[in-house]
């Protein structure tokens, strides 16, 4: 089984046959996606819910079962709106439409041509969005960022830091660093006192307000500084 990769647009292959799976593999591997793929509509559902494919190419009659059968638990679930592409070597001629009605976003006849397939996955994938999810005015969830600072200046009021991020003025920060927790400010509370300024592109510099910092700490900053 392969890793998800996230800097690929990954596609799930479902096909019962190792010589198709293998074929679209590599026409997709070679243009740049990363697969996974499954040979059963029960084994297509884990691998959907465990990877969340940007695109599913189905085939539509596997070896016991009907591909169709997977839109029972694409469309009650929150994976939907995931396009997908069915295939099949079957010449009934209202089959196309049939995959359509059940879901599908498009059809392919076997046997596959690499050009027909790569062009239909490009257009589909450029037609996919992401789902976004708003969160309500009172109901934002609380995550944490971390990055690397480097302290340029102290005093007993201030610090100025310079790191890859521009932060917004009157921003509540945690610093944490060996030099801090030697000289005791490690439970010193700080916070931005106005917008980063820009040094070069992607360097800032931002001073940051001490608050909490104690009188035998600020006597520590003073010997620091030759005062």
């Amino acid at each position: 089984m392969k890793t998800l990769n996230k800097q690929k647009k990954e596609i799930l292959i479902i096909d019962d046959d190792v010589d198709i799976i293998n074929f679209v593999e590599k026409i997709l591997e070679n243009a740049g996606y990363s697969t996974i793929y499954a040979e059963s509509v029960e084994e297509s559902i884990a691998m959907i819910e465990r990877f969340a494919p940007h695109l599913i190419l189905l085939d539509y009659k596997l070896d016991k079962e009907r591909g169709t059968k997977l839109f029972h638990f694409l469309n009650k679930s929150e994976f939907s709106k995931i396009p997908v592409i069915m295939m099949s070597s079957l010449e009934k001629k209202t089959l196309h439409q049939e995959c359509l009605t059940v879901g599908a976003k498009d059809f392919i006849h076997k046997p596959l041509t690499p050009s027909t397939l790569l062009q239909r996955i490009k257009k589909h994938l450029k037609e996919y969005q992401l789902p976004v999810v708003t969160f309500d005015n009172n109901d934002h969830p609380i995550v944490q960022v971390s990055f690397p600072v480097e302290c340029l200046k102290i005093n007993e009021i201030s610090m100025i830091i310079q790191s890859g991020v521009k932060l917004a003025p009157k921003l509540n920060v945690e610093i944490k660093g060996p030099f801090l927790k030697k000289v005791g400010m490690d439970i010193c509370k700080y916070e931005t006192t106005g917008e980063s300024k820009v040094v070069n592109p992607g360097t800032y510099n931002t001073e940051i307000l001490i608050k909490g910092l104690d009188e035998p700490t600020s006597k520590k900053i003073r010997q620091m500084r030759g005062m």
